[in-house]
């Protein structure tokens, strides 16, 4: 067995070798061939001329190696079919075509190692308590949502290397901590998001960070009943899947889309008689979106500050609410006081971030 582990680390290191190799060999019958020969050039800039400056060679190689997305293709796939592994330190292969992510903290959650200090924790709930007497009228109508990483929804197939060994985490301690010494609402739906795991549909895509709209109506859910509100259970839902292009993991790994197989959940079965109306979209980076629903099951306005998880969290949200307005936290100081007004304010933010939460905090009290 250790024989064999050699053998293939031995061949991991001489494939790149030989793949520069081959390349290599291909760039220099092809410059053989096109010398003294004017080149087309179809791009709008200047082509980098071959020299013999070792500095100025991969410059004139991305240029002009022929076949080159094929054989990096090709290098990749080898790459990750041969010896599982992919050319980018912050995405872990997992099992059965799961991906997952080493960054922003990630792997210390998953470890369960270099929580928050008590005096960390104590900073982050006096902020809280600011930011929920600026936002709202009464305490009820203020949550935090943590959502929860997906590995640890789906940490069956990680590595054994990555295997909590704390039975704990900073989400963990850090939820702890906030209901021990106050009444603010938090919701952190891992249990429910574990359940819900072991069902046929994934709640997260495999090839990305991210949870779909099925992992998101979970957490809607448990958001919806912690500010007093009727739920739906996943079961109740006609779900489909569509093919789409590989997710964020795919490509850090520089794996061709082809070689994956993604799909996007859409459902229905969940108040599909609302009648909603996109008030404003994000699309020039201004870090709102606003919908208003005229057929609601709650007659409340809905004021969420978010990261890229609250994204699939509208799609349940908009059914629900009167009004949702949804404010990306990279933006808190450029959006206007107002659009910060509603019935209800939630602040959310995925766990393997939660170090930048004193600072978003800070931002909304400002």
């Amino acid at each position: 067995m250790d024989d064999q582990k050699k053998n293939n680390q031995i061949c991991s290191k001489l494939l790149p070798v030989l793949f520069f190799a081959v390349l290599l060999a291909t760039g220099v019958i092809a410059m053989a061939v096109t010398m003294g020969r004017e080149e087309e050039n179809l791009e709008n800039r200047t082509l980098a001329s071959f020299s013999g400056e070792p500095s100025r060679f991969e410059e004139w190689l991305n240029d002009h190696a022929p076949f080159r997305s094929q054989w990096l293709n090709a290098y990749a796939y080898l790459n990750y079919r041969l010896f599982g592994s992919v050319d980018n330190e912050q995405v872990i292969v997992g099992k059965d075509g799961w991906f997952f992510y080493t960054g922003d903290g990630t792997v210390d959650e998953m470890l369960g190692v270099r929580p928050f200090t008590e005096a960390e924790m104590a900073e982050i709930l006096e902020e809280l308590l600011a930011v929920r007497a600026q936002y709202t009228d009464r305490p009820e109508d203020f949550a935090v949502f943590v959502a929860p990483d997906k590995e640890k929804i789906y940490s069956q197939y990680l590595p054994e290397v990555y295997e909590n060994q704390t039975g704990t985490s900073k989400a963990a301690e850090l939820v702890r901590y906030i209901r021990d010494h106050s009444d603010i609402r938090v919701v952190y739906p891992v249990e429910e998001l574990k359940r819900e795991a072991e069902g046929s549909v994934p709640l997260y895509y495999k090839t990305d960070t991210h949870w779909n709209r099925l992992g998101a109506f979970v957490g809607v859910q448990e958001l919806i009943s912690s500010l007093g509100g009727k739920t739906h259970g996943l079961s109740e839902l006609t779900v489909s899947m569509e093919e789409k292009g590989a997710g964020d993991l795919a490509l850090l790994g520089h794996l061709p889309e082809q070689y994956y197989e993604e799909y996007d959940p859409f459902f229905t079965g969940y108040y599909d008689e609302a009648e909603i109306s996109v008030l404003v979209e994000d699309l020039s980076g201004t870090g709102i979106r606003k919908a208003v629903n005229g057929n609601p099951a709650d007659e409340r306005k809905l004021v969420m500050v978010r990261d890229s998880f609250g994204d699939a969290m509208n799609t349940s949200l908009c059914r629900y609410f009167k009004e949702v307005t949804s404010i990306n936290w990279e933006k808190i100081s450029e959006v206007p006081k107002e659009e910060f007004q509603g019935d209800l304010f939630v602040y959310e933010i995925v766990e393997r971030w939660l170090l930048r939460m004193p600072e978003d905090l800070k931002g909304l009290l400002e």
